[in-house]
């Protein structure tokens, strides 16, 4: 079973164009069944395809003592099969309280970019990340629920250009990958948090997508990976289509900064107007729901200084003469402030006056 699962991923690279003989390849490893199961093909892999391989491992401090094992889980292993090994430590909660994102959001942001440090000292060439096929399916499904584009329905890529992230392990399922690293013997750890059903991905892992499967009689992680192939091939179509035209009215202006140009796109039928919308959205970190993109395409029609607040994704969109302005990572703090009776105070963008209060007779 392995030998054919080996082969599979081996065949998925080659026709995915994921690697080049001789790269070198940073393995985003946690700890879970799924990335040291990655580690351990990879291992068996790098002699064939000539790689050079460097393990990665990303401490988000959010753990304690289960995060410190997972930890040593990964470094014991890699130094076993002789792979180079690194290691970096991230402040999870001190990004999430500067920038407003979520704890999820900040540990994805500030992971990638401990990957790409890794993989620009160490010279490699990509950053390989251990998804599969039912992480696609989720995630074709948790969009397909908030109304996704095309784009968004092409689910997880198996490359991105920047960072240079590729996903070798998207034809295997979950399942396989632990039954690989039980044949194996390859140690993996279980995360506490993965069967919380508070959180929405592991409710469709665990309880929706099961559901699902069992009253269509379909294998999610078969069918969803197919809708995300179909649209990502209708996707790369839309964009020869009309990319040359609407590339360019969404600009980068700086780190925090995008702008959209409005008087061309008001012209644009709907559906080509929803798209650009869709990428302004996207590139300014807000995930294209169809509500979003319909108040964003509002108000491009509304007047100058009218302001959109995507609070979970703590991006603010300003209606500008000529532009919509979207600006990531801007907090709104409000410090304590003591208000006494006929005093006026600023908080935020609003004055505050507290008056003297009146008697009141004791019986009334």
């Amino acid at each position: 079973m392995h030998s054919s699962l080996s082969s599979k991923i081996q065949r998925f690279i080659r026709d995915a164009r994921l690697l080049r003989s001789g790269d070198r390849v940073v393995l985003a490893v946690s700890g879970g069944a799924d990335s040291m199961a990655m580690l351990g093909l990879f291992s068996e892999l790098s002699k064939k395809l000539r790689l050079a391989l460097i393990v990665a491992h990303v401490h988000h401090g959010l753990r304690g003592a289960e995060a410190d094992a997972d930890e040593r889980c990964v470094r014991m292993f890699a130094e076993l099969q002789g792979i180079p090994y690194r290691r970096v430590r991230v402040d999870v909660l001190e990004f999430r309280r500067r920038t407003g994102s979520s704890v999820e959001a900040s540990a994805r942001i500030l992971r990638y970019r401990a990957l790409e440090r890794i993989r620009l000292r160490d010279r490699a060439d990509v950053i390989a990340t251990a998804h599969h096929a039912d992480d696609q399916a989720e995630t074709v499904f948790l969009r397909a629920s908030r109304g996704a584009d095309v784009k968004g329905l092409a689910g997880i890529l198996p490359r991105l250009a920047s960072p240079p992230v590729i996903r070798p392990m998207l034809p295997a399922t979950h399942s396989e990958l632990v039954a690989y690293a039980q044949r194996q013997g390859i140690p993996y750890r279980e995360d506490s948090t993965n069967r919380d059903l508070r959180f929405r991905r592991n409710a469709a892992r665990f309880r929706d997508l099961p559901l699902a499967g069992r009253m269509l009689k379909i294998n999610p992680a078969d069918a969803l990976p197919r809708l995300a192939r179909s649209a990502g091939r209708l996707d790369v179509l839309l964009d020869d289509s009309i990319g040359a035209i609407a590339v360019p009215l969404v600009r980068k202006e700086d780190e925090h900064t995008w702008t959209l140009d409005i008087d061309p796109v008001r012209t644009f039928p709907e559906g080509m107007r929803s798209r650009v919308v869709s990428d302004f959205l996207r590139k300014s970190g807000i995930e294209p729901t169809r509500e979003r993109v319909n108040r964003c395409s509002e108000l491009l029609s509304l007047q100058t200084g009218k302001i959109l607040w995507y609070r979970g994704a703590n991006v603010r969109i300003v209606r500008d003469r000529k532009t919509l302005v979207a600006q990531n990572g801007l907090v709104r703090k409000f410090r304590p402030a003591t208000v006494r009776p006929g005093q006026e105070v600023s908080v935020g963008q609003f004055r505050l006056k507290v008056g003297t209060p009146r008697r009141v007779p004791a019986s009334m």
